[in-house]
């Protein structure tokens, strides 16, 4: 039995490491960063069991989003990151775990997959806000704060309303957009 968990414990570790390079965001944390914020990420998925409603997943991914910008420091200034950064390096890693990998069980992926957010980017950033008119303080993730990240996905839930007739994910959102924006 033991021997199971520790597949399954590496498996999750394997893509967790394969989401946050993905990401390409750690080269902008301060040196030491990926092993904490790896952690953080597994620590995250592991609480995502017990989670049945939209306000619980909503919860985690406050409190991981609030603890990356208390926790994490960029490399270049020294400066907390953004909330921007926190979510999407969350909201990558849980797309990658859940969504593609169906972690950390099947029964507990088909629940959480309709929750999961669209993650930001730039390019994506820049198209919600000229699509749907945002007013957002950030011109970057490194900029977004909790309320424009908020707005943000606000705007994904109109695109997914208007443009798909409500029948998509933000999950599946984010793979049309980076298709589009990013894959030209």
């Amino acid at each position: 039995m033991r021997h199971i968990r520790e597949v399954a414990e590496a498996r999750k570790l394997n893509i967790i490491d394969m989401a946050v390079g993905f990401t390409a965001m750690l080269r902008v944390f301060e040196k030491g960063s990926a092993s904490p914020i790896k952690t953080m990420l597994s620590r995250t998925l592991d609480r995502l069991g017990g989670v049945r409603t939209r306000r619980q997943f909503e919860g985690i991914h406050r409190r991981f989003c609030r603890a990356f910008v208390r926790n994490v420091r960029m490399a270049k200034t020294g400066a907390s990151a953004s909330y921007g950064h926190g979510a999407k390096v969350l909201d990558v890693t849980l797309k990658a775990c859940i969504y593609y990998c169906s972690l950390p069980s099947s029964e507990t992926a088909r629940r959480i997959r309709p929750l999961l957010h669209l993650a930001i980017d730039t390019p994506i950033m820049n198209h919600l806000r000229q699509k749907h008119a945002l007013c957002l303080s950030a011109s970057s993730i490194a900029q977004i704060s909790e309320a424009d990240y908020g707005s943000l996905q606000d705007a994904a839930d109109q695109e997914i309303a208007s443009a798909f007739g409500g029948r998509i994910t933000r999950a599946e959102l984010d793979d049309v957009l980076w298709r589009r924006l990013n894959r030209n």
